[in-house]
């Protein structure tokens, strides 16, 4: 028998076997209960007895179940769960503590909770644990716990402590990997917002960089052959161009869109990207160029390969935590059969290398760090974005990535870049503004900013064109209803009141062979989430050169009608 249940019965048992012996002799004695009443009421005893047994027994299995189960349940919950002592001492821990935390249940118990805790968050659990002490139950208190590595997990703690019993039952969840998820989405709306803002100023920046250029190259042609200003302008031309390079930067910041390929000269970028980089590389870091002449032109977006180019030397950066060198190296790469170790087609390529002398990366870590999130750098101080976006970048322009790395000697990147196409290069080298075709139809130009919409009509003017200037659509609208022949509308997309698009729609109602050409400070990709813009819409994307703008307008007013985009979608 059970010893729970002997414990019980065996008492009751006794006592009433007694009791109905002795009151029976009592009453017999007295003459008054006869010899059957007592075996009749040691039966009843003895029934009893048994009918209690066998209730009790069902009672305690139950408890036994119900007991299993809570501690099947308790060894193994994948959440943490304790028991604490009123003074907030580990009392009873599950085996999720080690697996979580790395400290055995021996390490855990009889030690107090704040031992594990963060010093900034031990204030915030005695308060919970007075709350806990009056009667109140704690739901969701977070705190950082010390793993036996020595870096800490991010514990949400539930607890409640039931009257009478003088003990905390409590149970954790880690939350550390949905803590980084949150904060990484709370820094990635920060840059959204900051993306936005810088859009707007790069916007505005890009057309007071057209009026510089506009005006420094209207200057040059001006000037005479023996100018000492001259090369002055060129200067203030060249740099208002880098500006404008950083001014896209800041465009596509966050916002990276359909990328949009043209044939770039690879040594050229590096050669205007090295001045940029040298603020943000540590004065212990020296950056070398070594360029090929025969690398060659290649076939990307030019900003994005930037990006890239910034990415891999802020790493090379960070892999120098004592100084060192990074190198930066181009050449010609020919494929001519599939190359298993890039895995590229055969063909013409770009090699762009990025090495450092430094720390280097381990094997276990090196098919890791292409990986969205993924990094090696101490908490905060990376996203693990850098990288997988690198790879990203390179693979959809039709190129490959990949990297060499020793432990202690250093670390190289390579990036593949398809050639640009010969046919495309010929047609990006064709801009020649010694011999820049010119016109005399009539442009209308609808420009909100005044100092740019000046300096367009006069290097529009300066071409033989006949130029009608309006500062806005109702403006525009107003000059054309006078009987003259418009040939081409050349308007800004984004302006108060009408947008370009509108605008166009509206004046080719009444001049159906009317041609357009849009222009921006945003990019095609970005301009296209702001406004209806036909698909198959001619467009320029601020700052615009003179030739450019030259060699535009004439390939547009020359093209048959039949075969022009037009406003009309």
């Amino acid at each position: 028998m059970d010893q729970r249940i002997a414990r019980i019965v065996i008492p009751y048992l006794t006592v009433g076997s007694a009791w109905i012996i002795i009151s029976d002799l009592w009453v017999g004695n007295a003459g008054l209960a006869p010899g059957w009443q007592t075996a009749k009421g040691l039966l009843f005893v003895l029934g009893t007895g048994l009918l209690l047994a066998l209730l009790l027994r069902v009672q305690f299995r139950s408890q036994d179940t119900l007991a299993s189960v809570q501690q099947l349940l308790f060894l193994h919950s994948l959440d943490l769960l304790c028991v604490l002592g009123p003074d907030g001492s580990l009392r009873q821990v599950n085996p999720a503590w080690q697996k979580e935390l790395g400290w055995s249940p021996e390490e855990l118990e009889s030690q107090p909770l704040t031992k594990f805790l963060h010093p900034g968050d031990v204030a915030a659990f005695r308060q919970a644990l007075a709350r806990l002490q009056r009667g109140e139950a704690v739901n969701g208190l977070e705190g950082r716990f010390l793993t036996l590595e020595g870096s800490y997990r991010t514990l949400s703690l539930n607890a409640v402590a039931p009257p009478g019993r003088g003990l905390v039952f409590g149970i954790a969840r880690d939350i550390t990997a949905q803590r980084a998820m949150s904060e990484q989405l709370q820094r990635a709306q920060r840059l959204e917002s900051m993306a936005r803002l810088a859009a707007g100023l790069a916007h505005d920046f890009k057309n007071l960089l057209t009026v510089i250029m506009a005006l420094a190259q209207l200057g040059r042609l001006e000037a005479k052959p023996d100018d000492p200003l001259g090369p002055t302008l060129d200067q203030i031309n060249d740099a208002a161009s880098s500006a404008a390079r950083l001014a896209d930067r800041l465009l596509r910041l966050g916002k990276p869109g359909e990328p949009e390929r043209e044939p770039f000269n690879v040594n050229e970028m590096l050669e205007g990207l090295a001045p940029l980089l040298s603020p943000i590389l540590r004065e212990d870091v020296e950056l070398n160029l070594e360029l090929d002449p025969l690398a060659g032109w290649a076939q990307a977006e030019r900003l994005q390969i930037e990006e890239v180019v910034t990415n891999l030397c802020l790493n090379a950066r960070d892999a120098l935590p004592k100084g060192g060198r990074i190198h930066i190296r181009t050449q010609p790469y020919r494929i001519r059969d599939d190359d298993r170790e890039t895995g590229l087609a055969p063909g013409e390529y770009v090699l762009l290398e990025v090495s450092d002398n430094g720390i280097g990366i381990p094997p276990e870590l090196r098919e890791r760090v292409f990986e969205p999130f993924f990094t090696t750098k101490h908490n905060g101080q990376g996203s693990g974005l850098g990288l997988s976006t690198a790879y990203a970048v390179v693979k959809a322009a039709g190129g490959e990535i990949r990297l060499e790395s020793v432990v202690g000697l250093g670390t190289k990147f390579m990036v593949f870049l398809p050639k640009a196409d010969p046919a495309a290069l010929e047609q990006a080298s064709a801009v020649r503004p010694s011999s820049l075709p010119r016109g005399t139809e009539t442009v209308l130009l609808v420009e909100d900013n005044p100092y740019l919409r000046a300096a367009m009509a006069r290097i529009i003017g300066q071409l033989g064109y006949h130029v009608l200037a309006a500062a806005h659509s109702a403006e525009a609208l107003q000059i054309a209803q006078h009987p003259r022949t418009i040939h081409l509308l050349l308007t800004d997309v984004i302006m108060p009141g009408l947008s370009g698009p509108d605008l166009a729609k509206v004046l080719q109602k009444d001049r159906p062979g009317l041609k357009v050409l849009y222009m921006s400070g945003y990019p095609l990709s970005e301009i296209r989430t702001q406004a209806t813009l036909p698909e198959t819409a001619e467009f320029m994307t601020k700052p615009i050169k003179r030739a450019e703008l030259a060699i535009r307008i004439r390939e547009i007013l020359d093209r048959p009608q039949a075969s022009t985009p037009s406003g009309v979608s």
